[in-house]
């Protein structure tokens, strides 16, 4: 009988072999964590539309009220949409079209944001902070009301307003982050 020998790994074989498993992991959790990212910023981009949406809805809403009672000859209550309506296009200041592809740590003066409350909806002005997480509105998402050039003379033939809607936010470990969209709202001819 003839006695073979085996030959098991050596410890440098298994130590490269240990090394090699260790870089595919990395590798694939870096893959993984990227992956959870990208999802993470997409989920945080369709909140952040979804509640730029509301607040143009919420314009849209305001300004629909107010033809409604001008239509039928009702006075306006200041806190009735419609009086909140009137607040936004005559007291909020108009300003110089913002840059919508930029982020700013502070907004104009003249921004405002439109929050429902349990019985109405309010115009609320203010300076919104800049959030670290999602921006919800008043923190890190605003309205800038811009005129357009003749608004204030009446020369023009069809009166509107362009609203704004922007927000910005920092993601940890990203640059800030923005998303912007602007309404046009119309006012019926007098």
């Amino acid at each position: 009988m003839q006695l073979t020998h085996d030959r098991g790994d050596t410890l440098v074989e298994v130590i490269i072999s240990i090394a090699i498993f260790a870089l595919v992991t990395v590798g694939l959790f870096g893959i993984m964590q990227r992956g959870s990212a990208g999802a993470l910023g997409a989920m945080e981009r369709t909140q952040v539309r979804m509640i730029m949406n509301r607040q143009a809805e919420y314009l849209t809403y305001l300004r629909d009220q107010y033809n409604s009672a001008r239509m039928a000859s009702v006075a306006i209550d200041t806190a009735s949409p419609a009086g909140q309506w009137l607040r936004i296009r005559d007291t909020i200041a108009a300003t110089t079209p913002p840059q919508p592809n930029a982020c700013v740590d502070t907004a104009p003066g003249s921004s405002f944001f439109v929050r429902r409350t349990t019985s109405s909806f309010e115009a609320v002005a203010g300076v919104p902070t800049m959030p670290s997480g999602s921006p919800r509105e008043g923190d890190g998402l605003w309205i800038q009301k811009v005129d357009p050039e003749g608004y204030a003379t009446g020369a023009l033939k069809q009166r509107y307003h362009d609203f704004y809607i922007l927000s910005c936010w920092s993601v940890v470990g990203t640059t800030k982050q923005y998303l912007s969209t602007i309404v046009r709202l119309y006012e019926p001819a007098n």
